[in-house]
Formats: structure tokens, sequence, C-alpha cells
């Protein structure tokens, strides 16, 4: 008798085991599923229309708001051009720009002894080898934007010969001269340039 209990003891502990394990399956069986979070998935942004070159009509449009205010600070205002209401042209016989059937503005002092001429043209394929051969004759320095465009410039001095920067892209044609000239004046015309190309590129 005492044998046949421990055979039943050995026979009842994996029984008991068998039945913990079964009864803890159950438990985890009876437990529900964590639920997942659905993830949104944003649609994807708009795509970015292109860019195109616009011409101002006025010279107040000729740089952003923000350039314009910066440029026409206290002395120097729009003296000529578009938009000026002087009846005066900024050069006698036109600009190359204003041939093209561009727009050339002219900014000083009163007196004219510090001045910015900022001149806009649109280029096309039939002018484009022209207005580069008048570039070269001016003996200007060459060199080339990042992008691919062309550029003209010289730096000048502060006697005679005034600072200018020209930009020539497949579409547009971008001189400004600042007088006096020199080191300064050429970093202004440059800087003009370009904030006329992001103001009328967009």
């Amino acid at each position: 008798m005492h044998t046949a209990g421990r055979s039943w003891a050995r026979l009842g502990l994996p029984l008991l085991v068998s039945a913990l394990m079964v009864s803890g399956c159950a438990e985890v069986l009876e437990e529900e599923p964590e639920e997942v979070p659905e993830v949104q998935e944003e649609p994807p942004p708009p795509p970015e229309a292109p860019k195109a070159f616009f011409l101002p009509t006025t010279c107040v449009d000729i740089l952003s708001p923000e350039v314009y205010l910066e440029l026409t600070e206290e002395p120097v205002v729009l003296l000529r051009g578009p938009g000026s209401g002087s009846p005066e042209p900024v050069y006698p016989d036109g600009s190359p720009q204003e041939e093209l059937g561009g727009i050339s503005c002219y900014f000083g002092d009163v007196d004219e002894t510090m001045t910015y001429t900022l001149s806009i043209a649109p280029v096309e394929q039939e002018n484009r080898e022209g207005i580069i051969a008048g570039l070269l004759e001016q003996k200007f320095n060459v060199d080339q934007t990042p992008t691919g465009a062309l550029i003209y410039f010289i730096q000048g001095d502060e006697f005679s010969t005034p600072a200018t920067y020209n930009t020539l892209h497949q579409d547009a044609w971008y001189e400004v001269l600042v007088s006096p000239g020199g080191r300064l004046s050429y970093e202004q015309a440059e800087k003009l340039t370009r904030a006329m190309r992001e103001h009328t590129y967009r």
C-alpha cells in the first residue's frame, strides 16, 4: 500500500502540472489582444508650380517691397523711370533693356552723388546672341552662376567708372550700375541683381 501511494503521487504530480499549464494557457487565451493604433498616412505634398519670369511694369515693383524700402531709405529715392512721377527718361536715347521691351529705373539722392540704375529685359532666343555681343564689347569680366547664368561685371572705381553687374539668364537680363564704383558698390550691385531675380522669377 505504501508503494502504491507513492505511485499515485508520482502519477498525480504530472497531472497537476498539466492541469496548471492548461489553466495558464486558458488565462492567456482569454486576454484581449492589444489594439494597435492606426497610422494615418499624410497625403504627399502637392507638386510645386513651375517658376516663371515676369517683367515688372513699374520701378516700384522691380524689387520686393522689403528690398525696395531698404534701397530707398533716406537720402535715396526713385528719381526716374516708370512709377517715379518724373517725365524724364533714365537714358535720353533709351537703355539697351528698354529697346528689348524691358524697364530701367534710376535711384539716387537729390544731388545724384550716389546713384543706382536697375534694369531688366526679357530674353528670347533671337536676341540672346546680340545681348552677349554687346556685353563682351564693354570688356566686362565674365563669370557664371551655379545655375548656369552668365555674369558680366566690373568693380569700377570711386572716380569715373560705376560698379556694374549683369546676369544673363535664359529668360531675362538683369543689370545694376552703382555710382560711385568700388568694392562696396560692386557688392551692392551683385546683391541687387540677385534680389531682382528672386523677385521676378517665382
